[in-house]
């Protein structure tokens, strides 16, 4: 979502507008990644592949903020000298490029599934897959640019779905849950440190520091 006019919040709100786009990914590792990855739950690849077409497509929303954001905030923090923010705003540049190379792994065309299965998921029944013009799956591109609107039409959507979902959809999915979790992977290690460190704590203490008493 843009932000049309920056210049209307105060530092503490331009503050927590960045610090969110940081907090909400760490909020959805919190509360999703032991069920992909806790050895403990142990839970069947099927609930797996569930989580992440969730997962997915929550990211690909994430590349969207941080287009639609990025430079407007910076702009911002340069204005209002708020130094500690600028820091945190390279940082998400790192996460995002580390996203968008395990979504390289994956087709454009399967990522359109993906994001078709997740809003089934999501929302039990979704008519508008069955429009003439289906112009809301989204999916990143080879310019690592976030394609807002699949242009195909449904004939051709379901074309697609039948030629790369030959099996079950988990035997579609598992596939590339694994290639997007690969262990050495810059995205895995992202995760690993925002799991086994005060993350978020850590987060808080460095943007606050620009907020003048």
């Amino acid at each position: 979502m843009k932000i049309a006019k920056p210049e209307i919040f105060n530092d503490l709100e331009i503050v927590n507008i960045i610090i969110s786009l940081h907090s909400d990914h760490n909020v959805f590792i919190q509360s999703w990644g032991e069920f992909i990855f806790g050895k403990e739950l142990n839970l069947p690849p099927e609930l797996k592949n569930r989580i992440f077409c969730i997962w997915f497509s929550g990211l690909i929303d994430l590349i969207v903020d941080k287009e639609d954001q990025y430079q407007v905030l910076l702009d911002e923090c340069e204005k209002r000298n708020l130094n500690n923010c600028k820091i945190l705003l390279d940082e998400l540049t790192v996460l995002i490029d580390a996203i968008s190379k395990s979504m390289d792994k994956i087709s454009h065309e399967e990522q359109i599934l993906l994001n078709h299965h997740r809003n089934g998921l999501v929302h039990a029944r979704v008519y508008s897959i069955h429009n003439p013009k289906i112009g809301f799956l989204k999916y990143l591109d080879k310019n690592e640019k976030i394609v807002k609107k699949y242009k195909g039409t449904k004939d051709e959507f379901w074309a697609l779905h039948r030629q790369i979902i030959i099996g079950t959809m988990d035997s579609f999915i598992s596939p590339l849950r694994e290639k997007f979790f690969e262990t050495n992977s810059d995205y895995y290690r992202i995760l690993v440190n925002m799991s086994n460190t005060p993350f978020f704590t850590n987060l808080i203490n460095l943007a606050y520091k620009d907020i003048k008493k």
